[in-house]
């Protein structure tokens, strides 16, 4: 059954790689024949790209401080009384970190391809609605099947570690410490 899994989650993404590559593909310039209107989207776009590359840097170092602290707290406050042998916090925060390493992946690639997708359907929009609405809708796909397979993913893999460091473990247990995946 994993295995069924993490093929669905191997298929988004490569679903997302796909459409990335579509959208990438497209000439940034395509459909502008005026060569200073053309340098001045390049222009914009490149100063686009690296604010919001400069965004999620200075975001991600402070959600490093975040995860690092909220992960202490669920491994020092989370336990489950009725199971003495098992410290449900440690795995809890281990669930929590892979679940933010995930949200962190996810916001990069969505960052990535709204950028790269946004001067594409600008371009394209000098075509046809239809056309701009398709560069559109293949960057957003490649957020949206991303984002699932890389959940999905992570979910996979977060169950197979936890069930391999705690082999016998109740199954309900095991779904509880899983939820910090989901916090994360």
């Amino acid at each position: 059954m994993v295995a069924i899994i993490i093929a669905s989650a191997v298929l988004g993404l490569g679903t997302a790689l796909f459409y990335w590559i579509k959208v990438s593909s497209i000439p940034l310039t395509h459909g502008i024949e005026n060569k200073e209107e053309a340098e001045r989207l390049i222009k914009i776009t490149r100063a686009i790209e690296l604010g919001a590359m400069a965004f999620l840097k200075a975001e991600y170092k402070y959600m490093v401080y975040f995860m690092a602290g909220f992960a202490i707290l669920i491994a020092l406050l989370i336990d489950d009384p009725h199971t003495p042998d098992v410290s449900e916090g440690i795995y809890t925060a281990i669930s929590f970190l892979l679940g933010c390493v995930i949200s962190i992946a996810s916001g990069f690639i969505g960052m990535r391809i709204a950028t790269i997708g946004n001067a594409r359907t600008t371009t394209a929009a000098k075509n046809s609605i239809a056309d701009a609405f398709k560069v559109a809708l293949n960057s957003g796909a490649v957020m949206g099947f991303g984002l699932v397979g890389l959940a999905v993913l992570g979910l996979a893999v977060i169950y197979l570690v936890l069930d391999a460091l705690l082999p016998g473990i109740d199954k309900h247990i095991l779904m509880e410490v899983m939820a910090g995946f989901g916090l994360g």
